[in-house]
């Protein structure tokens, strides 16, 4: 399987599959989540689901400043107070969650193949990606080595470790970390190299 992943033949990828039992994670990072489109979803229902005892996820830019964390829970105390009045007023579950915030925590159920676990991950990994779904694929990862024993290890990395004989980063100059070089300047580079390669054969002859 890994030889057929290393020459770029990944139908055969797609015979094994995983699925994962994720709970505490925020909307937000739902929405992101099922961007990826050959996954498989089973998510907690806000219309049948009473969410007025519902918890939140804290980003830690916010849990990490006074002013920052006083303004959220300011917000979560007005949704939950406007979730319970709309209730009382005869409000159905599922028209009354229309207050309430993208940091309410839901639980959900997913299936994808090794295919799509590997985009996953390539895309997820990576350091600019948003922090709570980089934490929960990098968890997501541990389960899938633990229960094979490492045998797919090597290809669920981010996407700029796909070659790990070359890795280079795939993004822009303003979207890159520096960890590896950027793929257009390697390529770049390349192009030079051959350009006085061929300079130098002209001169030669000459």
């Amino acid at each position: 399987m890994k030889q057929c992943y290393a020459s770029g033949h990944e139908s055969v990828l797609e015979h094994v599959s995983f699925t994962w039992e994720i709970g505490g994670v925020s909307r937000a990072l739902l929405a992101q989540l099922t961007r990826h489109r050959f996954v498989s979803f089973s998510v907690q229902s806000q219309r049948y689901c009473d969410m007025k005892n519902g918890t939140a996820v804290i980003p830690p830019t916010i849990s990490n400043n006074p002013q920052a964390i006083h303004l959220f829970f300011e917000s979560m105390s007005a949704c939950a107070k406007a979730y319970s009045d709309l209730q009382e007023l005869g409000i159905p579950n599922e028209d009354a969650r229309y207050v309430l915030q993208n940091s309410c925590t839901t639980n959900l159920t997913c299936t994808m193949n090794l295919r799509e676990f590997i985009h996953l991950c390539n895309e997820r990994l990576c350091v600019r990606a948003q922090w709570e779904i980089r934490e929960l694929v990098r968890k997501m990862v541990d389960e899938v080595n633990a229960a094979t024993d490492n045998a797919f290890a090597d290809m669920l990395k981010p996407k700029c470790e796909r070659d790990k004989n070359a890795p280079m980063c795939p993004e822009s100059k303003r979207q890159t970390c520096g960890k590896h070089p950027r793929k257009a300047d390697v390529y770049k580079a390349y192009e030079r190299i051959k350009k006085e390669e061929k300079r130098d054969d002209h001169e030669q002859k000459l």
